[in-house]
């Protein structure tokens, strides 16, 4: 509430919290570049996807089991979106099944389901290096887990992170891109700054958009963000309740878990 009150009576904290929680954000993550977004979900990969080598006509990689903005996006720039299975023991993407249709994709997303790579992250990430495929992370569900002491969303080209209501952490709406590639970062920059560079200038070197996070925001973000830690020991409390007194029940089969690396969702 003081911190609210504090935005509201000074005009001169004015993207100054934006700032603060954008830096917590690269500390949390150990990456680079990072770019907060007020979009809906179809746009956070829409603008991930803006780069000359996505032109209608390629292939893109959907889980069967995501949410559409994933298949949305490839839409939007004229790809056609192929639709992969997924594994029974995470209900990540499917390795074997991604190859077999992977000829003529130039991008996948890379869901990471209730904070869960597939099982073999690893190989797909080379596979794709070696095939010159795109990845763009939907880290939505994944604050707060990791993967061989990396952050999941971390690994891909690009990744995104959600702060909508549901999440472990909110600003009400919104998420942010991250990257460690400064030409991928530079784009993200103008598109969601009506093509502009920087600031409020009359320089438009691209079709770009008003996809700006605000201040307001932030400043329940900062708050928020220090409560990721609490937040994520009592997500893995509740997930081992339930796995202790239904992991002998008839009928319910449930998903393993690391809790050492996972924050289940």
């Amino acid at each position: 509430r003081r911190k609210l009150l504090t935005y509201l009576s000074n005009k001169k904290v004015l993207n100054k919290n934006l700032e603060c929680l954008l830096k917590s954000d690269l500390a949390f993550l150990k990456i680079r570049k990072i770019k907060s977004v007020h979009p809906s979900t179809d746009f956070l990969y829409d603008l991930s996807m803006q780069d000359e080598n996505f032109v209608g006509g390629f292939g893109g990689i959907c889980l069967h089991n995501t949410m559409l903005a994933t298949a949305t996006a490839l839409q939007l720039h004229g790809a056609k979106p192929v639709f992969v299975d997924v594994e029974r023991d995470t209900l990540c993407i499917d390795f074997e099944d991604f190859k077999r249709k992977s000829g003529m994709a130039k991008a996948l997303m890379l869901v990471s389901i209730n904070g869960r790579y597939p099982s073999h992250v690893d190989e797909i990430i080379e596979y794709c290096k070696d095939k010159n495929i795109i990845i763009i992370e939907d880290a939505a569900q994944s604050l707060g887990s990791f993967h061989n002491g990396k952050h999941v969303g971390t690994l891909g080209d690009v990744g995104s992170f959600s702060f909508s209501m549901p999440k472990i952490i909110t600003m009400g709406g919104g998420g942010c891109l991250i990257t460690n590639n400064k030409e991928i970062y530079d784009q993200i920059q103008m598109i969601k700054n009506f093509g502009r560079r920087k600031g409020g200038g009359h320089d438009h070197e691209i079709m770009g958009f008003n996809f700006k996070f605000n201040d307001l925001q932030a400043t329940i973000g900062i708050e928020q963000m220090k409560k990721l830690g609490k937040r994520a020991t009592r997500k893995k409390e509740m997930y081992w309740f339930y796995e202790h007194y239904l992991r002998d029940v008839k009928g319910i089969q449930l998903i393993d878990t690391n809790l050492k690396e996972t924050t289940p969702w």
